[in-house]
């Protein structure tokens, strides 16, 4: 008999202890945004029960003017007495209605202030939060790029030092180079001696399709989006 194919077990990654502020703000967030949506779909059935009262109560709209055509031709006839029951049954109807209205309305304002209004304040200062600190796990990325480009730069002026250093003492080796029995390798070497120093005053290349700093700010922006959503979003540099 074969066995029943089991799914493969999904590997969890564990988040860097840098970045577990952040992932517990996400998780509060992602939180008020359940508890926002919930309080907004109350809100949306009040506002539609008010809209229905509303509507229930325009039903009853001329129950008055028959009212005063009935108590009139009554009063024609010498008639006394209560109003016809239909009539009164529907002056009760439209009381009800209206109270039915003031009752919903009533509820509308106060969900909007008990549930609404606090659930909406509740998910605007998580969404601040997330921002906050997918900010801070940004700077800590833009840290150690500072890092790195710190330690590279100072073997850059290491080196560059040694260069200057060499280019300074030439004139020491150019007198073995104009002897007439040097070799004429060594001379040759000399007439190239100049492009050793080439890097000290080479410039950056320009690539012409994409401007390095433009490139540079969209992936800082696009990582700042990523990381609200996910905290462990890599910096794209490191991948």
């Amino acid at each position: 008999m074969k066995k029943a194919a089991t799914a493969p077990k999904t590997r969890t990654i564990p988040v860097p202890s840098e970045r577990t502020a952040l992932a517990e703000a996400i998780r509060r967030r992602d939180g008020a945004i359940v508890a926002f949506k919930k309080a907004e779909a109350t809100i949306t059935r009040a506002r539609q029960a008010v809209k229905n009262a509303e509507t229930k109560l325009a039903s009853f709209g001329n129950v008055e003017q028959q009212i005063t055509a009935a108590r009139a031709e009554m009063v024609k006839d010498g008639k006394t007495g209560p109003l016809p029951a239909k009539l009164l049954a529907r002056r009760n109807a439209r009381q009800i209605a209206r109270e039915h209205l003031e009752e919903y309305q009533s509820a509308l304002a106060s969900l909007f202030e008990t549930d609404y209004a606090p659930a909406k304040q509740s998910l605007d200062k998580a969404i601040e939060s997330v921002a906050f600190e997918a900010f801070k796990v940004l700077l800590l990325e833009a840290q150690k790029q500072s890092d790195a480009l710190r330690e590279v730069m100072r073997h850059v002026w290491d080196l560059s030092d040694c260069l200057r250093g060499l280019d300074s003492a030439k004139d020491t080796f150019k007198g073995l180079l104009l002897r007439p029995d040097s070799p004429p390798e060594l001379v040759q070497a000399f007439s190239n001696f100049t492009q050793l120093f080439e890097p000290l005053v080479t410039e950056p290349p320009v690539d012409f399709k994409q401007d390095p700093v433009k490139f540079a700010d969209m992936r800082w922006r696009e990582l700042f989006t990523a990381l609200q959503t996910d905290p462990i979003t890599p910096a794209p540099w490191t991948e």
